[in-house]
């Protein structure tokens, strides 16, 4: 029993020590049992996303580079007098230009006035139309009086002046259509259908309505009234014509007074032209050119910088990946190529089968 008890302690102690031994191994067999799990795919994603990233960023960079030099040259070449120059040559030219119009009707305008800053006007053209034509009117007003319609009433009195009984008179009839048509004699009767000269009796008919007015009362009236309106009517176009020849005469010089030019883009249009829509402010002329200017400039500067820089950069114009043609580094360029043979390579088109692009194929050799 001692024994045992003196055995007991020990015995535990390498019982528990060589479980835990097998314990341990059991769990390194089952650990080298599991298969090592693959490296993740997203690094490599992740690196080709950044590849792509970083070339079109760099292009973008480029493209920023490209739009600063050209904005900085044309600024540096294309200024305000510069513009003043090229408008005189052109005017001198009487070149027509594309976009910009005619210079050949800006000929007679103050070419000293083309120097920048150009004033703007201190009127429109309405209220310069407006203005003018309220002063010519007036001037014409002096010039053709109303006051001078009070002849018309009496001339028109003087023309249909009545016959009288026991007036000697001489009349033709049928506006001297026919025989017998000259009647001279004493006025000496009348009725509603005749009249008695001398010894004739004259039909009614045989008047014309100017003759037959100065027997007739009541055809009378409406002679003289209707006398009166035309020559009216004659006096009021005389005023209006009076006003339009000075208008013509005096419009232009007052529109490039102000600070206005001839419209380059509208034909017809020129220094003598009257018509206030035919006219444009000289500094929004002179804006607009310099702007245009400007415009063409770069966008032939960019034409020619922005092959050079990219080349310069190892860049290529290639279709992408949806065939889009865009600058892209010449490597990019190939491995989207060659993605592309592989990808043709594993999918090959079948007879009849539509291609890729939509287009028919070409019908078999006959």
């Amino acid at each position: 029993m001692d024994i045992f008890n003196r055995m007991l302690p020990a015995f535990l102690y390498k019982s528990i020590l060589s479980f835990s031994l097998a314990f341990t191994l059991q769990l390194l067999i089952a650990q080298d049992a599991v298969p090592a799990a693959a490296p993740e795919e997203e690094d490599e994603e992740d690196t080709e996303m950044v590849e792509t990233v970083d070339w079109r960023i760099e292009r973008d960079e480029i493209l920023k580079e490209i739009k600063k030099y050209v904005d900085e040259t044309v600024a540096k070449t294309v200024t305000r007098d510069s513009t003043t120059r090229f408008i005189s040559i052109m005017i001198q030219r009487g070149q027509e230009i594309p976009k910009l119009g005619n210079f050949k009707n800006l000929r007679g305008v103050n070419m000293a006035q083309w120097k920048w800053p150009i004033a703007k006007p201190k009127a429109t053209l309405e209220e310069i139309v407006n203005s003018k034509t309220a002063d010519i009117i007036q001037r014409v007003n002096i010039e053709l009086p109303d006051s001078a319609r009070k002849q018309f009433e009496l001339d028109a009195q003087k023309k249909y002046e009545m016959f009288k009984t026991g007036d000697r008179i001489s009349i033709v009839l049928r506006q001297g259509l026919g025989t017998n048509t000259d009647v001279t004699g004493n006025f000496s009767a009348i009725t509603a259908e005749r009249i008695l000269i001398g010894k004739r009796y004259v039909s009614r008919r045989d008047l014309d309505e100017d003759t037959e007015a100065r027997f007739y009362k009541e055809l009378n009236a409406i002679k003289i009234s209707e006398y009166v309106r035309r020559e009216n009517d004659v006096y009021d176009a005389k005023k209006a014509s009076r006003v339009d020849d000075l208008k013509r005469q005096e419009l232009p010089p007052a529109f490039h007074t102000a600070g206005y030019v001839p419209d380059p883009e509208k034909t017809g249009s020129s220094i003598k032209t009257s018509k206030a829509e035919f006219w444009i402010e000289r500094d929004k002329l002179h804006t607009k050119i310099f702007h245009i200017l400007t415009q063409q400039a770069k966008e032939k500067l960019t034409a020619i910088e922005t092959p050079k820089r990219f080349a310069e950069r190892g860049y290529i114009q290639a279709p992408n990946e949806k065939d889009e043609i865009e600058w892209m580094p010449q490597q990019i360029a190939e491995q989207i190529k060659l993605a592309k043979e592989a990808a043709q390579a594993q999918n090959p088109q079948t007879p009849g089968e539509m291609p890729p692009d939509g287009t028919m194929p070409p019908p078999p050799p006959q």
